[in-house]
């Protein structure tokens, strides 16, 4: 098993996923914050995973389920030129098959940016949930390269993934570190933060609309996302 791969690991994510953040006005956040305690204390609330999503496999056996509650996909956006924040998603699947591919699944209804009138218009206005209600990132993986890792080796694998978000697909590649954490658990992470372009994805009409509703200058169309995925041996 060669220690740099271009057949490659999971998924992205997505690392979907993705996207881009945008905006409630300072003001708002923190009339939001006053009424629901303090941001910190959201965000560890709302850390992790609120729910199991139901998967069809249709005639794919899966040997590699995602463990949730383990995991987390987060992606930084950038207003007003220096104002940063992070976000995640609150549900995320994801699953790698005998028959070597591996589908990560983002339900975009599950952003959390920790200020709610700022999640209603990314689900609305930015993602549009109603027509493209998921994040999806396809790739193939060595599955038998798995089991050949030793507990305790890492290697650096050159992902090349599909994703499918807002009805358009781009490729993209990533290096990414795969850890074996023990016989049944695998570890994958970015080695460096993704940027993703939301042009790319047709957005930039609900990237207008969010400036326009939160009163901003401007949001950074680059996305910078990272993430840990914790996978479990079926």
């Amino acid at each position: 098993m060669k220690k740099i791969r271009h057949s490659a690991s999971i998924l992205l994510i997505s690392s979907a996923l993705i996207l881009t953040a945008c905006g409630a006005s300072e003001e708002e956040a923190s009339n939001n914050n006053s009424q629901d305690g303090s941001s910190e204390q959201n965000m560890n609330q709302n850390e992790g995973v609120t729910g199991e999503l139901v998967v069809d496999h249709g005639d794919k056996t899966p040997v590699w389920a995602l463990n949730a509650e383990l995991s987390q996909v987060n992606f930084i956006s950038s207003k007003k030129i220096h104002v940063v924040e992070t976000h995640h998603f609150n549900q995320l699947a994801a699953y790698i098959y005998s028959d070597n591919s591996a589908v990560l699944t983002i339900p975009l209804d599950a952003v959390d940016s920790n200020i709610d009138i700022r999640d209603q218009r990314l689900r609305e206005q930015f993602f549009d949930t109603l027509n493209f209600p998921s994040a999806v990132a396809m790739n193939s993986i060595d599955v038998s390269g798995l089991d050949q890792l030793a507990v305790g080796e890492r290697e650096v694998q050159i992902l090349s993934t599909s994703l499918l978000l807002h009805g358009v697909t781009q490729h993209i590649d990533a290096e990414m570190i795969i850890y074996k954490i023990s016989n049944d658990q695998i570890l994958v992470r970015t080695k460096n933060p993704i940027l993703l372009d939301i042009l790319d994805f047709d957005l930039e009409n609900g990237l207008e609309t969010l400036k326009q509703l939160a009163s901003l200058s401007s949001i950074s169309t680059a996305i910078p996302v990272d993430f840990i995925l914790v996978f479990k041996r079926v």
